[in-house]
């Protein structure tokens, strides 16, 4: 995820636009999930309705792309379609790997949202994810809203703002990748390698 937060006069509205994503970015529940199949362009539109916020933030990068969703079938990431659409099982893969493919490989991923056809399961699964993300999200409203608040109007501040936010992201990666790294990936540069291609492959 790209954030444009360059020193100019825009940089008050990226904070502005950061406080309401942490203020009002929520997925939906199970429950909230719509009910019918829908096609893979409806998918995609609604997919980009439940990230509204985040979208802004990442500027022209999309969400979710039809290429995006053939390449996590194909990866096996998430169940394919049933006579080319998609119920509540394929929209809760697909917000669950939008949400976490920014900071994790397929591979890793497939290792936290294991594949599965089995709608309980996939409930309870997906349940989980949204409370806590729905947690963590809290915790980073704690840490990013002082951050924020001490940057309005301070140039100084708004440089000290960037740095923290870019340091404590690079920090957060690297704990990410320490949590789900295997020890063949700790010690083989091909399968860095194979993973960084594998989430590559179509993500155009």
């Amino acid at each position: 995820m790209v954030i444009n937060m360059s020193k100019s006069n825009n940089s008050n509205d990226n904070l502005t636009k950061i406080q309401k994503t942490l203020e009002n970015f929520c997925l939906p529940t199970w429950d909230e999930l719509p009910p019918i199949y829908l096609y893979m362009d409806q998918v995609i539109e609604l997919t980009a309705k439940y990230f509204g916020d985040v979208s802004v933030l990442m500027g022209e990068e999309k969400v979710l792309t039809a290429p995006m969703i053939n390449n996590y079938i194909k990866l096996k990431a998430m169940p394919a379609p049933i006579k080319k659409r998609y119920g509540k099982i394929h929209l809760a893969y697909i917000l669950m790997i939008s949400s976490l493919k920014q900071c994790m490989n397929i591979s890793a991923m497939k290792s936290i949202i294991p594949l599965s056809d089995d709608e309980n399961e996939v409930r309870r699964m997906y349940e989980s994810f949204i409370c806590n993300q729905r947690s963590s999200l809290s915790t980073l409203r704690e840490i990013m809203t002082p951050i924020i608040e001490k940057a309005s109007g301070s140039d100084k501040a708004d440089s000290d703002t960037i740095l923290q936010i870019v340091l404590s992201a690079n920090l957060m990666k690297v704990f990410t990748y320490g949590f789900t790294a295997t020890d063949d990936e700790g010690d083989n540069s091909q399968a860095k390698s194979k993973t960084k291609q594998e989430d590559d492959v179509s993500e155009g």
